[in-house]
């Protein structure tokens, strides 16, 4: 229902964290600097998988 489509939302905007990294430094940056680079740029996505099994024996 309508409160479950706000707490996706609400979700949506924590969980969107963007980083900017180079051979120097780590910054975390907005999303609409992302979208706005003009220069040659390379994105990389992961996704925490909660249900992986664990590798430690």
């Amino acid at each position: 229902g309508l409160s479950a489509q706000r707490l996706l939302r609400s979700r949506r905007k924590t969980a969107d964290r963007w980083w900017r990294i180079s051979d120097e430094k780590v910054k975390e940056c907005k999303t609409s600097d992302v979208l706005g680079m003009q220069k040659e740029v390379y994105l990389l996505f992961y996704e925490m998988d909660s249900q992986a099994p664990s590798t430690n024996s």
